[in-house]
């Protein structure tokens, strides 16, 4: 997030992205996982992401109240869907639920 008079500053360091000198979030085979500060210690947060054939994301989902199952309405964080020649619809690919 960028405020008047102070830029925001992001690092790339292999899978790992910082956003002013801070952990932003980090990639894993199935997804991603953005780590929360609040305590002591982080906790983080995983995002799952099923890819088609071809590799493209489909959807990404994460399991937020850590209770094994996914529930379509709350758990769903992003969704795509393409054109079998590869543009993507319009219309109704967003972010499902924001943030995790």
């Amino acid at each position: 997030m960028t405020t008047i008079g102070s830029p925001s500053h992001t690092e790339y360091a292999g899978n790992f992205i910082y956003e002013d000198d801070t952990l932003k979030m980090f990639s894993h085979p199935e997804g991603y996982v953005e780590p929360v500060y609040g305590g002591k210690f982080p906790t983080f947060n995983y995002a799952y992401q099923y890819r088609d054939h071809l590799g493209n994301i489909r959807l990404t989902y994460a399991d937020s109240d850590k209770n094994g199952e996914i529930n379509a309405s709350t758990e769903i964080i992003e969704e795509h869907n393409y054109y079998p020649f590869g543009i993507k619809h319009k219309g109704y690919n967003s972010n499902v639920r924001g943030t995790i």
